[in-house]
């Protein structure tokens, strides 16, 4: 049995979850992305926390418990901090702004934990927009 690298699962993750040359399967491209993470792929939490946190099916994200929207913001936390791109340029989406409170309110955490933890992406967002070329 030949053992892929981090990136080729990342790539096998990706066609299986658009249906690129294989049947279209999400758990298939979840197993994929869990183990190329495990392997150190950063583009495989960007890739899974998008996942958990829209849905395995483009789902609205209150389509999941509590539990998968947390480890999805841990995952796209951890690839940015790790220095990806489109993770930071999410985070800028998401937590810039005001936006970041209601990104918040609709996830349904809006506790005054989760205020401290909003306002503390949002200054950490703010960093990666600054960092971003005009």
């Amino acid at each position: 049995m030949t053992t892929l690298s981090a990136e080729e699962l990342h790539q096998e993750g990706v066609k299986y979850f658009n249906g690129e040359g294989v049947k279209q399967n999400v758990n298939k491209a979840i197993d994929c992305f869990e183990q190329a993470i495990t392997l150190g792929s950063v583009e495989s939490k960007r890739a899974l926390g998008s996942i958990l946190l829209n849905g395995m099916d483009g789902l609205s994200v209150l389509s999941f418990g509590n539990a998968q929207q947390r480890r999805g913001l841990q995952l796209i936390d951890e690839a940015a901090c790790e220095g990806d791109t489109l993770a930071k340029e999410w985070y800028v989406k998401n937590y810039a702004n005001t936006g970041c409170f209601l990104f918040f309110f609709k996830l349904r955490f809006f506790t005054t934990f989760k205020y401290i933890e909003a306002r503390r992406r949002a200054k950490i967002a703010m960093k990666y927009k600054e960092e971003m070329p005009k």
